[in-house]
Formats: structure tokens, C-alpha cells, sequence
């Protein structure tokens, strides 16, 4: 196999890996965590 033919493989893996990241990343802005409920939220007393 020629180093050009790896090397483009691995960039095709790592483009992957990067698109996964910013659509995983971009959803917390489409659609943002909800706040906690206030069970949850309450500190405890330790």
C-alpha cells in the first residue's frame, strides 16, 4: 500500500471522528441541557 493511499485513510478517520465531535458538540447548542429539578438541586447535608 502507498504512504499517499494511508495517508488519506487516516484522514478520512480522523474527518470522521471530527464531524462526530461538532455535531455532538453543536446539539448542546440546538437543543441545551435542562436545569436540574429542584430534588436535585437541593446541596446536601453531609
Amino acid at each position: 500500500m502507498s504512504k499517499a493511499k494511508e495517508l488519506l485513510m487516516m484522514a478520512g478517520r480522523w474527518t470522521l471522528v471530527l464531524v462526530v465531535d461538532f455535531v455532538w458538540s453543536f446539539s448542546y447548542t440546538v437543543w441545551p441541557r435542562k436545569e436540574p429539578k429542584e430534588i436535585l438541586a437541593k446541596p446536601r447535608n453531609w
